[in-house]
């Protein structure tokens, strides 16, 4: 199979990069060898139909869709040709609906593992150990001592003409982690002296809300950046069982919960209120009328 002959949809989180690169390794493809495309869940259907419009499934081998639920998008990938590999719960509940692609989605604490898991690949000791740290921050455990900062040199990481994020971490870390450059550790203090400034300055709204015939306190801000650290600091700071950031740039919305207060399925609340899913403990969707009105219960804080 020619590389050429292979195109990549995939999320454009540091999962969905550690979920290619670990598809490079799989097929033996150096940088620039593979043609993608990074998206995200709501933004799929859009840019898969404007893609469409010059290009098809059907002029290559294998297209490849990582870490990515196209659960609602079946009707235009449903191809013999595509390969879909997934750890959203939400797709896992859907997976039977496809009939042609092969369809590899399992639930699992990120894409990059079920990836690395896929094609049982043979990596050396630092390439596995990048696979882990993605693993580690998509799952939000930091057990690992380079996890937050390795995310945070990725969402710095500027994007040029000629190359996407994407790109350039996969040049960055093909051969694996070692450890951070002096350039890239200077990168991660300031944006750690950035997030600090978001967080002093949210405006936050909250309320007693019922969910289930149970109350929960659900804590929320507008913020379009520092999303997880957002929301860790929510729950954190306010004691909220539930919380919620929205960007008011793009109309996203993320949850995250408290795991250990609140027994509510998020990816469930995601698809009820914003059109979208996820996992139990995180998810995310877009702003609908829905979302506005359950907003409505609460008030700013003081």
């Amino acid at each position: 199979m020619s590389l050429k002959n292979i195109y990549v949809f995939t999320d454009v989180d540091l999962d969905g990069t550690a979920s290619l690169l670990a598809l490079h390794w799989a097929l033996g493809a150096k940088p620039g060898d593979i043609p993608f495309k990074g998206t995200t869940v709501s933004n799929f259907r859009k840019e898969f139909l404007k893609w469409a419009e010059t290009d098809s499934i059907n002029n290559y081998d294998k297209v490849y869709f990582l870490d990515l639920d196209t659960s609602t998008c079946i009707d235009l990938i449903d191809n013999s040709k595509s390969v879909i590999i997934d750890h959203h719960l939400t797709h896992v509940n859907a997976k039977a609906a496809y009939k042609n692609a092969t369809v590899h989605v399992i639930e699992s604490t990120s894409c990059a593992k079920v990836t690395y898991q896929y094609f049982k690949l043979a990596v050396t000791p630092l390439q596995k150990y990048f696979i882990a740290l993605a693993n580690d921050y998509d799952s939000y455990q930091f057990k690992l001592p380079e996890t937050y900062d390795l995310n945070c040199l990725y969402t710095n990481t500027q994007k040029t003409l000629d190359k996407t994020r994407a790109h350039k971490f996969i040049e960055r870390f093909y051969n694996g982690f070692d450890s951070f450059s002096t350039q890239e550790k200077n990168i991660v203090i300031e944006h750690k002296k950035q997030r600090d400034l978001v967080l002093n300055n949210l405006q936050i709204y909250s309320g007693d809300v019922s969910l289930n015939k149970n109350k929960y306190r659900i804590v929320g801000t507008m913020s379009s950046k520092f999303v997880n650290e957002v929301c860790d600091y929510l729950i954190k700071k306010y004691s909220a069982d539930i919380v919620f950031s929205m960007n008011p740039n793009n109309k996203h919305v993320s949850w995250r919960k408290n795991k250990d207060t609140c027994p509510v399925d998020l990816s469930k609340l995601a698809t009820k209120l914003c059109d979208g899913g996820g996992h139990e403990y995180a998810a995310g969707g877009k702003v609908t009328e829905t979302f506005m009105e359950f907003c409505k219960q609460l008030s700013p804080e003081k």
